[in-house]
């Protein structure tokens, strides 16, 4: 039988990191890698549903006791080109399946960072400093959190976003990921 230590990617296992513990459901390869980029750029929105299941059942599986569900937003400028957020869509279903609120206006990316895709650790850190701003502190003061993304990386996002949180009273945070990335 597995542990909660030997679902935890190779990245929070070496690093030091914002977030209290993470978890991701699956590798970032095939065919999750295909399933995700159709979901996140061809708008398969119907693949959400049945990749944040899973995402909801390892969320079980965890022991965690988050009392709010927020995901990781989007700018406004990336929002409108994109036409939705992927890792809103996933929170959703994940906080419905698993009977807690999600917050949608609390965490908000205030800077316009452009893609990641691209950039190493230190400069996705450097270009997420001071991205994320939390417009309602109230309603997270003294929660703990389950943070919601699609793919995990470097951890500099949740990170960043763990850090806003934290800032603005939340307890704990977990961060709950659908993949991670292959090369971290």
């Amino acid at each position: 039988m597995k542990t909660k230590a030997d679902r935890l990617c190779p990245d929070c296992l070496r690093a030091d990191h914002v977030f209290d513990a993470g978890l991701s459901v699956f590798e970032y390869v095939e065919p999750i890698r295909g399933l995700v980029h159709r979901y996140k750029y061809s708008k398969e929105y119907y693949l959400g549903r049945s990749l944040a299941y899973f995402m909801a059942e390892l969320y079980r599986a965890s022991g965690w006791k988050a009392q709010v569900v927020i995901p990781v937003p989007l700018h406004k400028n990336k929002l409108k080109s994109r036409g939705f957020n992927q890792a809103l869509l996933l929170a959703e279903y994940v906080a419905h399946r698993c009977r807690m609120a999600c917050l949608t206006d609390v965490l908000v990316r205030q800077v316009d960072t452009g893609t990641q895709t691209r950039l190493s650790r230190r400069e996705r850190e450097e270009n997420l400093k001071h991205a994320f701003h939390i417009a309602k502190p109230f309603r997270i003061a003294g929660r703990d959190i389950l943070l919601i993304d699609d793919i995990y990386t470097t951890g500099a996002t949740v990170d960043n976003c763990s850090r806003a949180l934290k800032s603005a009273g939340a307890g704990m945070v977990y961060v709950l990921t659908l993949a991670t990335g292959r090369n971290i």
